[in-house]
């Protein structure tokens, strides 16, 4: 049975608005050299009633555009459901 090994390594950011993620993950593309990157981001945006679901989306696709350029394959996660005044705009994102 062959059995791959896969570093995995996880860094939270919490309450870091999408534009700075991109200075974030610089150390990981620079230092680690990653094959893929996760990018689970847009939640600190909804709070926002000047930031459109298309804004939100159009900065999602301009940070992970740099990281692409590496040759690092991305994902980026749907922002999850919520309960409360803001899950409308998490359906439109």
């Amino acid at each position: 049975m062959l059995r791959h090994k896969h570093l995995i390594k996880v860094r939270s950011f919490s309450n870091v608005k999408i534009g700075c993620m991109s200075d974030h993950v610089k150390p990981t593309i620079r230092n680690d050299k990653p094959h893929c990157i996760v990018l689970h981001a847009g939640t600190n945006e909804l709070q926002f009633k000047s930031k459109t679901p298309i804004q939100i989306c159009n900065e999602l696709i301009n940070l992970q555009a740099p990281i692409k350029e590496h040759g690092i394959k991305v994902a980026i996660s749907c922002i999850v459901s919520r309960n409360d005044e803001y899950n409308d705009k998490v359906t439109l994102v």
